[in-house]
């Protein structure tokens, strides 16, 4: 076989197991609009979805707000995963065109910390006297 041809095969099969991952992943209701189609591609599934769910919506932003605002730390082992969660969702707000200021980030992230140990201090301090950005920059 040439590797012309070798190249072609991994190719097909690569898509193919791409399109499977794509299709096993997806809600069976939204299945309905990626037509069942053999020569459909990987790459043509994909951009059915970004087409369909890659817009600006408020309820979105709405969620993903109020996720964060439940978000909460469950202890020092959980500090990677919990930055990561406020990170992602920082972006995907900002992609939106509305993202958190930098009080608000602040203020969310910081009320998340777990209210055990060290960490009740700073939900003291918040619950006396709020943090401003201003505040925290001349410090």
């Amino acid at each position: 076989m040439s590797t012309e041809t070798q190249l072609i095969q991994s190719w097909i099969k690569d898509n193919g197991n791409a399109k499977r991952i794509i299709l096993r992943k997806v809600n069976t209701i939204i299945l309905n609009i990626i037509p069942d189609d053999v020569s459909l591609l990987a790459c043509d599934a994909w951009t059915i979805l970004a087409d369909q769910f890659d817009c600006i919506d408020i309820s979105v932003q709405y969620t993903i707000k109020n996720q964060l605002n439940d978000l909460r730390m469950k202890n020092a082992g959980d500090t990677q995963c919990y930055v990561s969660v406020h990170i992602s969702a920082n972006e995907h707000l900002s992609y939106m065109g509305a993202p958190l200021n930098n009080l608000e980030a602040i203020y969310l992230l910081l009320c998340g910390l777990p209210a055990t140990g060290l960490w009740t201090c700073v939900h003291k301090i918040i619950d006396i006297q709020p943090i401003h950005f201003e505040q925290l920059i001349q410090q």
